[in-house]
């Protein structure tokens, strides 16, 4: 499985692929007050049951929020 996260100014959209097949979406805001580790949280909280990724795929437009 493959992890997408599209960081925009308003939302990050994750999404979870099974090969060519999208099988998971999570929204969430976009908060620059929020520091990595609450991040980190959320995201793990969100998919603590997709199973296992092979990988990871980032699309941002803020630069804050990409590492």
């Amino acid at each position: 499985m493959v992890l997408t996260l599209d960081c925009g100014n308003s939302l990050i959209k994750i999404g979870v692929f099974d090969d060519e097949k999208l099988i998971s979406v999570y929204k969430i805001n976009t908060t620059s007050s929020r520091s990595s580790d609450e991040y980190a949280k959320i995201f793990k909280d969100l998919i603590k049951d997709e199973g296992s990724f092979s990988g990871a795929i980032i699309s941002s437009v803020v630069p804050l929020l990409t590492s």
